[in-house]
C-alpha cells in the first residue's frame, strides 16, 4: 500500500488500524521480583534484588518493599526513596540506596519517554483507575498488559502506610510497639505524586485484591519527605498523568500524521516518534 506524503485527511481514533498495518509497538519491559501474595501473605520476604542493581540502568521507576518487610521502596527516575518505621515514625532516606538495601518485592521498569495528559476533572480511587486506563488507551498503550504510570498534582485525599515486618492489608499487625505499621492520612490538600503500575487481573501478583493499580505516593510535608503504599487517593482537577510514550517500528512512521490530533486538541493520541 502506497501512502502519500501529504497530510492525512482522516484522524485515526485508535491505534488498532496502525497495528493491523503490521506496526510493532514498543513499551518498557516490566521486571518483577517477588509476588504480592508470596511476599506479603506467605512471608517469603527474603532479598531478591539489591537496590543498587535495580537502578543500574537509567530512568528506573518502581515500587516495592524491603527485604523482611523492613519498609517501602519508591523509585522515581532512578532516585530511590525508602520509608522505614523507627520508633513509630517514618524515616525516609534517599535519593541513593546503600549497598545493604535490598528488595523482597519490586515491580520495576525503565521509562525513557513519557506521554503527558491533563485530567480536567477531580478523580479518586476507582474513578482515578478508570481515568488512567482511558488516558493510556488514547495514548496507544495496551492496557491488557501491565504498564508504569505517574500522576502529579494537587492531592485532596490520601491514605497510605509503610510496612514494618508485616503488611497491614494482609495481616492484623500489632496496634502499637515495634511491629506496628506507619499510617498516614492527609489532612489538607498538598502537591504530590503517585508512581506505580496499572495491571489488569493481577491481584496477588502485582496488585492487592480489589484494585488494578499498585502505587506509592511521594510528597513533602512540614519539611519532611514522605512515601508509602497508597490505600486511597484523590486528585484535584489539573493533575498531570504520565504513561509511557508508545513507539513504533520504522515501518509505521509514514503513518505518523494519522496519529496526530487536530490542532488545539489535547484529548487525541499523541505523536509517538518525537
Amino acid at each position: 500500500m502506497r501512502i502519500s506524503n501529504r497530510p492525512c485527511s482522516i484522524l485515526l481514533t485508535s491505534l488498532a488500524t496502525v497495528a493491523a498495518a503490521g506496526c510493532a509497538a514498543s513499551m518498557p519491559r516490566i521486571e518483577q521480583y517477588g509476588g504480592m501474595r508470596e511476599v506479603l501473605r506467605e512471608g517469603q520476604a527474603q532479598r531478591r534484588i539489591a537496590l543498587l542493581d535495580a537502578v543500574a540502568r537509567p530512568h528506573a521507576y518502581g515500587v516495592g518493599a524491603l527485604e523482611n518487610l523492613g519498609g517501602e521502596i519508591t523509585i522515581v527516575d532512578g532516585e530511590v526513596w525508602i520509608g522505614r518505621v523507627e520508633a513509630g515514625e517514618l524515616r525516609v532516606s534517599g535519593p541513593l540506596p546503600s549497598s545493604g538495601d535490598g528488595a523482597a518485592l519490586l515491580i520495576l521498569a525503565n521509562v525513557n519517554h513519557w506521554s503527558e495528559s491533563t485530567m480536567q476533572a477531580a478523580a479518586a480511587d476507582a474513578e482515578l483507575e478508570s481515568a488512567l486506563e482511558q488516558i493510556a488507551q488514547k495514548r496507544g498503550v495496551d492496557t491488557n498488559r501491565p504498564f508504569p504510570f505517574e500522576i502529579e498534582g494537587q492531592l485532596t485525599a490520601l491514605s497510605m502506610h509503610a510496612v514494618n515486618g508485616a503488611c497491614p492489608m494482609f495481616d492484623d499487625p500489632r496496634p502499637d510497639g515495634d511491629g506496628a505499621p506507619w499510617r498516614f492520612t492527609l489532612d489538607a490538600p498538598v502537591h504530590g505524586r503517585i508512581v506505580g503500575f496499572f495491571a489488569r487481573d493481577s491481584a496477588g501478583e502485582i496488585t492487592h485484591h480489589g484494585t488494578m493499580i499498585h502505587a506509592h505516593a511521594l510528597l513533602d510535608q512540614d519539611g519532611a519527605r514522605l512515601t508509602g503504599h497508597v490505600e486511597s487517593v484523590a486528585f484535584a482537577p489539573g493533575a498531570v498523568v504520565r504513561v509511557p510514550a508508545v513507539r513504533f517500528s520504522s515501518g509505521c512512521r509514514r503513518l505518523a500524521c494519522c496519529l496526530r490530533p487536530p490542532s488545539g486538541r489535547e484529548d487525541g493520541v499523541g505523536h509517538p516518534y518525537q
